[in-house]
């Protein structure tokens, strides 16, 4: 009989944590529906939400036994941008061949770059003369520049493949900017 309680108990009292716990959920999301911003980004077109960004502040609700809760507000739509951000740092996609021309521009100083496309969502990116010295000094990325060749062009290999050309123009610009500043 002892096994009894010693087992049901228990659930019971998970169950009705479990209820007054949904209970104070709900309350809350209605008291501060149109306070709250935040909860997951779901971008026009895409089939999923990414959860991890937030809009405006979450407020900490403290309940029994050391349990806290973190309410979630509406869905907050962001529509993707028109021009892609490539075109606005002045790069140009060559006519006939999948290269795009360019600038890697950080610290107030620029390098010229191409970046190759030979099959959709795989990138070649090139520099001319960037600060060697410094990007082995001051980054972690300097076994990521191989000079290949040609004088004062080096081949830059990511770890992870970049999702867009964005991407891989960002994420070179961010490795200039650390060597050039000491920081990212």
């Amino acid at each position: 009989m002892w096994w009894l309680i010693f087992t049901l108990v228990p659930l019971l009292l998970s169950e009705a944590l479990l209820q007054r716990l949904l209970y104070l959920r709900r309350f809350f999301m209605h008291q501060h529906q149109n306070l709250l911003l935040s909860g997951p980004i779901i971008r026009a077109g895409a089939a999923r939400a990414d959860s991890g960004l937030r809009v405006g502040v979450g407020h900490r609700i403290k309940l029994a036994l050391g349990l806290s809760l973190i309410p979630r507000g509406a869905r907050l739509v962001v529509p993707p941008t028109p021009t892609p951000l490539w075109t606005v740092k002045g790069w140009q996609r060559m006519p006939d061949i999948n290269e795009y021309r360019g600038s890697y521009a950080a610290a107030g100083r620029t390098w010229p770059g191409v970046v190759r496309e030979p099959y959709p969502g795989g990138f070649q990116t090139f520099i001319w003369h960037p600060p060697m010295a410094d990007i082995r000094s001051r980054t972690s990325h300097g076994a990521c520049f191989s000079s290949n060749g040609e004088s004062g062009r080096y081949q830059i290999h990511f770890h992870t493949t970049p999702s867009s050309l964005d991407h891989a123009i960002t994420g070179i610009e961010r490795v200039l900017q650390q060597a050039c500043n000491g920081r990212a």
